[in-house]
């Protein structure tokens, strides 16, 4: 995703750039009150479209999802192996604090729906749904 975000920002920024070159014309990129306009009413826009609390969920999410590395496939295998070793030797409900300290939240709502009695087959359809709607 992050390749993606800074191939489309390469691209945006030479485009605009190739502008600049075509026109020669300064002013007709940075117009002040055209910009002052276009930012306060996209500003005004999403605070009255949206609660204060979902805007700062929005942005906890942004910066974690730029912020925080993406765990390789080695590390959730380690981690899954920990957390199989742990539920033989402890049982299953010993995956609750496991639950609450994991930061992949895929693997979070595995483990709590394990821990919370659901069946085999419950928790294979409620994971492939969260698949589905987050492709």
């Amino acid at each position: 995703m992050l390749n993606k975000n800074l191939f489309g920002l390469l691209l945006c920024s030479t485009l605009f750039i190739v502008g600049f070159l075509i026109n020669d014309n300064l002013s007709l990129y940075f117009n002040i009150s055209g910009l002052l306009i276009v930012f306060s009413g996209t500003i005004a826009a999403t605070l009255l479209s949206f609660k204060v609390e979902q805007l700062k969920i929005v942005y906890k999410v942004m910066t974690a999802s730029y912020k925080r590395p993406i765990k390789r496939e080695a590390e959730i295998i380690n981690i899954l192996i920990d957390l199989s070793i742990k539920s033989r030797i402890e049982g299953i409900l010993s995956l609750q604090k496991e639950e609450n300290e994991t930061t992949i939240l895929f693997l979070r709502r595995a483990i709590g729906c394990l821990v919370d009695g659901y069946g085999i087959e419950q928790i294979r359809e409620i994971l492939n749904t969260e698949m589905y709607f987050f492709k």
